[in-house]
């Protein structure tokens, strides 16, 4: 992962003085959390590979679409998103495999939420905003279609990276249709000596919340990383283990 910025290095120097920094998560509201170190990760995206807990990446390609000049779009896992001036640079797609399964997830990186068009007002993302009541603003937003199972309704992942050193309570959101989401909230504290050390601005990692609000899964962006996962059921496992590689490999290329 990308290493700490400055102002967390203070953090980090008051909460201990241990060999270790860890992300600090509410544990009261998990149930029968386990946690998974992030291994096999290589500084070069081309050569990179993922791997956490069952699952692990078996290939990480960048540049899986064209540059486009003007207002145009591509096609993600069968979908179209709308961006200006998208560059190679900016895409990247990933398969994860977990036993049996093999899942696939096309990404963009670094969109202006001006170029996004998130569609018509009937879309899934735009009814969970509303009914979240939030919006998008700002210039540095990351995406990433998830398609866990050939011939399934994709999963799209929406990530302000603005909003997520600056909100408490909103990164961004997991969705399929409006009866089927969650929530991405960011986590801004450590485990100190003490209990928990609350940062003053910025976050350390994030959670994936159910539409009940219950935590399910979350990521630790400190070193190499760290993924929480709650016991669900396999499905709901496999779909937030590529929403968490996601992330990471989004953490990692910033």
């Amino acid at each position: 992962m990308k290493k700490v910025t400055l102002y967390l290095l203070v953090s980090l120097a008051v909460c201990s003085c241990t060999s270790s920094v860890k992300m600090a998560l509410n544990e009261s509201q998990w149930q029968q959390k386990k946690e998974y170190a992030v291994v096999n990760q290589k500084p070069l995206f081309k050569q990179q590979s993922l791997a956490f807990a069952q699952y692990k990446t078996q290939e990480v390609k960048r540049s899986w679409t064209k540059g486009t000049k003007g207002s145009s779009g591509f096609s993600v896992g069968g979908a179209s998103i709308y961006v200006d001036h998208l560059t190679k640079k900016q895409t990247f797609r990933f398969k994860l495999q977990d036993g049996s399964q093999i899942s696939e997830a096309y990404c963009a990186t670094n969109i202006k939420a001006k170029d996004l068009v998130l569609g018509n007002s009937n879309s899934g993302f735009n009814q969970v905003l509303d009914l979240l009541s939030i919006g998008i603003e700002t210039d540095n937003q990351f995406y990433a279609k998830i398609i866990p199972e050939t011939n399934t309704q994709p999963w799209e992942l929406f990530f302000d990276n603005m909003a997520a050193q600056r909100s408490k309570t909103y990164a961004g959101s997991l969705v399929q249709s409006p009866d089927n989401y969650y929530t991405i909230v960011p986590i801004n504290k450590l485990q100190g000596k003490n209990g928990p050390v609350a940062l003053p601005f910025g976050a350390v990692g994030f959670e994936f919340r159910n539409m009940q609000g219950q935590p399910v899964a979350a990521i630790s962006t400190i070193n190499k990383g760290m993924v929480y996962m709650s016991e669900v059921p396999p499905a709901e496992k496999f779909l937030l283990a590529n929403a968490c590689a996601a992330l990471l490999l989004q953490a990692n290329d910033l």
